[in-house]
């Protein structure tokens, strides 16, 4: 009798289903899931592959003998190649799947009292913990294997204990992952020099949560009562019968440009970062919109020591040409008097030809200055009245979003005042761009003289 295949049958239906789906998802939405709710727990046994891992096993067995409440955690290596002396946590089950950072951080607080040990949230995506991270880039002429190779002896030489190093591949960049968070500091404030050529790490600017699912809101630092105002609106927008607080707490980081607030629940958390924010929508400046933490940590840029008003790292000068010359014939036991001469009038020559040059530069980088420090004065003087300006605005949304004006007429005239005031502030904007293409036009026709001086310190 012939096969026939017969109609399609499906495979059979598990009884392990998934869970419910997060508060606020909608399929027919772009929705933000939950992310980041994971610790990581550094200061244990560093002996093998996975002796961080047994180790904190080890301790969290020693404290439930003791009688301390701890979930049921997933605890992960986060290397197959490096002896670590940290690991990632997270819960298991169904409170990985409905996600509890109240649970996980009461386990964080019980690790976080253990002598030895660092138990903190987890900033961002990857397998290292980048606040002992940093990485040292060589420029194109170094070859960056010799260049490791120098500054894994000064490291050494200087007490720096590494965990992992490396070069990835195609790249000139150096990384290395520290033991101790100082040695981050000290590195940064006294750069390394290496054949004449000063190294300043680059490490991560991130922001270090307080709680899992922690919420942030990217550029309102130009305006100066932005959290206040988030916070009321927050408070207004989402509280309900219970009356409880929404915002468990707040902050400005990173000289006030990022707002970051903890929610009361990941309920509240997920509708506000799915429902539009809105609040600055008629304000002269917009701000990014609303995303977890982790997540802006995950997007972050890398920064040097002279983002933080350190001068940037230069490198050292060379021997001068001519003197180098000298030595090089002296060297070669050059007898003929008439050649050698001939090289020092050619040096002489040259030292006469830089130093005028040099002079021409001074006089014109001096007038240069004296019409920069007149347009940077005028320059300041329009950043303070967008300052204020900006202050003024800041008070009336404040006055609109709670609701102080007691009739319809008092909220019209307020909005009135908004759109005078962001009027001014655009005009402020036009203004300050203005000077500030000036300073540009003034700083840029003196490269020449300033390659000039830079020519002449060579020479």
């Amino acid at each position: 009798m012939a096969f026939e295949p017969g109609p399609y049958v499906p495979y059979p239906v598990s009884e392990d289903r998934s869970g419910s789906p997060p508060p606020g998802f909608d399929p027919t939405r772009p929705f933000n899931p939950f992310t980041g709710v994971e610790l990581i727990v550094s200061g244990l046994r560093r002996t093998s592959l996975t002796s961080a891992a047994e180790n904190l096993t080890e301790i969290i067995e020693n404290l439930r003998d003791d009688g301390t409440i701890i979930p049921n955690l997933q605890i992960v290596s986060p290397s197959n190649v490096h002896q670590l002396d940290f690991v990632f946590v997270s819960l298991t089950g169904e409170l990985r799947e409905n996600l509890r950072p109240d649970i996980l951080e009461n386990t964080r607080v019980i690790l976080e009292n253990i002598d030895g040990l660092e138990a903190r949230w987890k900033i961002a995506t990857g397998k290292f913990d980048k606040t002992r991270q940093i990485y040292f880039e060589a420029s194109d002429d170094v070859n960056p294997i010799v260049l490791k190779t120098n500054i894994d002896d000064m490291l050494r030489t200087h007490g720096h204990e590494v965990q992992a190093s490396y070069i990835p591949r195609d790249t000139q960049r150096i990384f290395y992952h520290l033991v101790n968070r100082e040695s981050v500091e000290s590195l940064i404030a006294t750069p390394y020099v290496i054949d004449g050529r000063s190294y300043v790490p680059h490490y991560s600017r991130f922001i270090q949560p307080t709680f899992g699912l922690e919420i942030v809101i990217n550029g309102v630092g130009d305006f100066p009562e932005a959290r206040s105002i988030i916070d009321a609106y927050l408070e207004r927008k989402y509280r309900d019968d219970s009356d409880e607080p929404v915002v468990r707490s707040s902050r400005t980081e990173l000289d006030g440009s990022v707002y970051c607030a903890v929610l009361r629940n990941p309920a509240i958390t997920s509708r506000f970062l799915n429902e539009p924010f809105q609040i600055f929508s008629e304000s002269s400046f917009s701000p990014s919109p609303p995303t977890y933490l982790y997540v802006l940590n995950s997007k972050g840029r890398s920064i040097t020591a002279f983002d933080n008003n350190r001068p940037p790292p230069t490198s050292i000068p060379q021997a001068p040409p001519f003197q180098q010359q000298l030595v090089n014939l002296v060297a070669q036991n050059v007898a003929n008097s008439s050649t050698l001469a001939h090289v020092v009038q050619e040096q002489l020559h040259i030292l006469q030809t830089t130093f005028q040059n040099t002079q021409e530069a001074i006089a014109l980088a001096f007038s240069h200055a004296l019409t920069a420090y007149s347009l940077g004065n005028r320059l300041t003087a329009s950043q303070s009245e967008l300052a204020s300006l900006q202050a003024q605005l800041s008070t009336t949304y404040m006055l609109l979003v709670v609701g102080a004006a007691p009739n319809a007429q008092q909220t019209a005239q307020l909005g009135i005042r908004i759109e005078g005031l962001n009027a001014q502030i655009n005009d402020v904007h036009e203004r300050k761009a203005r000077l500030e293409h000036q300073l540009d036009s003034m700083i840029t026709p003196s490269a020449p003289a300033a390659e000039s001086f830079s020519n002449t310190s060579s020479a």
